[in-house]
């Protein structure tokens, strides 16, 4: 299930559940009405609780939804705060839903200008030399970013923790990645308690959707202490994962009793500041590309005039 109807589906059953329907019937309602986005799910859903068994039980291995998802819901229907988690799980996915949209329309241009700076310049080459000529020289380099771009998307694929390797090698790269798994891990963790989670068992489900081993092993790390006892909020609020404004937060929730809404809103700190960045380094980039196309186009400039005049009789 993807995002956009993964945040149709939340949203939907969100509201029929605020309207007071019954867990059951709004599932078959949306069964009945939405069988082409995603009435399978809600009819094994319902046809699950309808045997007996709790919304968790039925989440318990549905590999439609985000694992982290699936546990909160399940949760939040234990606490009976299932229309609020969803309302938080849904702005969740419509904050990552934008913050992708975002970065696409701003690599769009970028790359279009790049791409015409590569394939226009030669039309000369088209007009005095022929169509076999110009596609010679356009074919290598598009070949070459096409190979480029399609050989580190395998590599992110197939092997993520290389990608995440390499990535954090990179100054500009491992700041955003850090930033944003804090953001996951934060949110993770805050949803859970405002769902109704323990502290160890939301901190078990924010190491697991951090998506970076460092934050799988810190949220490890304080799980284990929450589990004996000895949990201090300054063992979770590491300003090196969470940025000092973010961890000042983390701490003032603690002390105001709002740990769930603190993190909440440190995430939200922490997903502007890597989108910040983002923008800068997409912005570096596109100077870059405008500088390249400026220099691949005199070139070509420089190198038709020079043939053309080389090829005039001399008097």
């Amino acid at each position: 299930m993807n995002v956009k109807t993964r945040i149709l589906f939340y949203a939907q059953l969100g509201r029929l559940l605020d309207a007071g329907t019954p867990l059951q019937g709004a599932l078959r309602f949306l069964e009945k009405h939405q069988e082409h986005a995603y009435g399978s799910l809600c009819g094994a859903l319902g046809q699950a609780i309808e045997s007996g068994k709790s919304l968790g039980e039925a989440l318990k291995n549905e590999a439609r939804l985000p694992p982290i998802h699936c546990r909160l819901l399940a949760f939040a229907e234990q606490a009976g705060r299932l229309p609020q988690t969803l309302s938080n799980i849904r702005r969740w996915d419509e904050r990552e839903l934008k913050f992708r949209r975002e970065l696409t329309s701003k690599a769009i241009y970028p790359t279009f200008v790049l791409v015409a700076a590569i394939v226009l310049p030669p039309l000369a080459i088209l007009v005095t030399n022929g169509l076999a000529a110009y596609l010679e020289s356009v074919l290598f380099p598009l070949l070459i970013i096409g190979g480029a771009v399609a050989f580190l998307a395998v590599v992110n694929w197939a092997f993520p923790s290389l990608a995440a390797t390499i990535g954090n090698q990179v100054p500009i790269l491992s700041t955003i990645r850090r930033r944003a798994a804090g953001s996951t891990f934060l949110r993770a963790l805050g949803m859970g308690l405002e769902s109704g989670l323990g502290l160890v068992e939301a901190l078990d489900g924010a190491a697991e959707s951090a998506g970076s081993q460092e934050l799988v092993r810190h949220g490890r790390r304080c799980r284990d202490d929450a589990m004996s006892g000895g949990f201090a909020l300054d063992r979770l609020a590491v300003s090196r994962l969470f940025g000092d404004f973010g961890s000042q937060i983390l701490r003032t929730g603690d002390v105001t009793g709002n740990l769930g809404d603190a993190c909440l809103k440190a995430a939200a700190l922490l997903e502007e500041d890597a989108g910040r960045m983002v923008k800068q380094a997409i912005g570096v980039g596109t100077a870059l590309v405008y500088g390249t196309v400026a220099l691949v186009v005199a070139i070509t400039v420089i190198q038709f005039f020079r043939n053309l005049y080389s090829a005039l009789p001399i008097p």
